[in-house]
């Protein structure tokens, strides 16, 4: 199978290109010029005409949050109308569309993790994108699967959004050994190659429609920096913040999900988010001192 990937510089796009040969699929890197509102519908009919067997990832977006929220005419073309058009197209050219959103579009009106069927109510500009994402990857085009994931890790270390690489680097300059994080706020730290396999296997089941995609396990972002430093380095001690962090854009306190879906779908187990993390700081641990 032939794999249009759209974002394959970011985090989760390399991870489809590295990956993709273990499940003999061909990856066709897009460049951003390629699909985005500048190119042209002929040109982008003619662009995804070259394979026949194949499907559309698409991973890129514009996950600058702040920018987002002062820029909403702009969030909203790069998330939602480009969504728009590359789905219509695949379904022209009778290719299934994989949309990736968030689980942040679930909102703050729970606090256990979120099913599938629950309400959305987006807090931020960037998550309502999102989710307006996932209703035109719906709307125009039959095969679409979404994939609502979060709190992502791996990938190389350098990768502007690689939050364990951050935190290491943040560990590796410290001079006191204490680090502050957030205990409010709860996800699922998800490892990209685990999403990359989960996605894999739902293309190969032709599935459709909304999955929650996220490591097993749920933490908040004060316990998972803590195993991060558990697994780096014992000597950092990591204390919860005694208020929220002054943000300017609002994200919802609970961004945790459920894999209950996903799991009627696939066959390989889910991995609590613990022991990919371990493996992923393990697999790199002569690389992190360099950062």
């Amino acid at each position: 199978m032939n794999v249009y990937l759209s974002g394959a510089n970011g985090l989760l796009g390399s991870s489809f290109c590295q990956n993709a040969y273990k499940y003999g699929h061909e990856v066709c890197a897009l460049k951003q010029e390629e699909y985005n509102y500048n190119a042209s519908l002929s040109d982008l009919k003619s662009r995804l005409s070259n394979y026949t067997d194949a499907v559309f990832i698409h991973c890129a977006a514009n996950t600058n949050m702040d920018e987002c929220e002062s820029f909403p005419d702009i969030c909203h073309r790069d998330n939602v109308l480009n969504t728009t058009r590359l789905a219509h197209t695949c379904r022209l050219l009778n290719i299934p569309f994989i949309f990736i959103s968030s689980t942040g579009v679930y909102g703050e009106h729970g606090n256990s993790p979120y099913y599938e069927n629950d309400l959305t109510m987006p807090t931020n500009v960037h998550h309502m994108s999102k989710l307006s994402g996932e209703k035109e990857a719906l709307a125009n085009n039959d095969n679409a699967l979404i994939l609502r994931t979060g709190w992502l890790f791996g990938g190389s270390i350098s990768a502007n959004r690689n939050f364990v690489a951050k935190r290491i680097q943040e560990a590796n300059n410290l001079k006191d050994k204490v680090m502050y994080s957030d205990p409010f706020q709860k996800g699922n730290p998800t490892y990209v190659d685990d999403l990359v396999v989960m996605a894999f296997e739902l293309i190969r089941e032709k599935a459709k429609g909304i999955f929650n995609a996220v490591n097993s396990g749920t933490a908040t972002r004060f316990e998972y920096v803590k195993e991060i430093m558990r697994i780096y380095d014992e000597t950092i001690t990591v204390l919860p913040t005694e208020k929220k962090f002054d943000r300017k854009v609002k994200v919802s306190h609970n961004e945790a999900a459920v894999n209950d879906k996903i799991q009627m779908f696939t066959t390989s187990p889910i991995p609590h988010w613990k022991v990919s993390l371990f493996n992923y700081i393990n697999d790199n641990r002569e690389a992190w001192t360099e950062i």
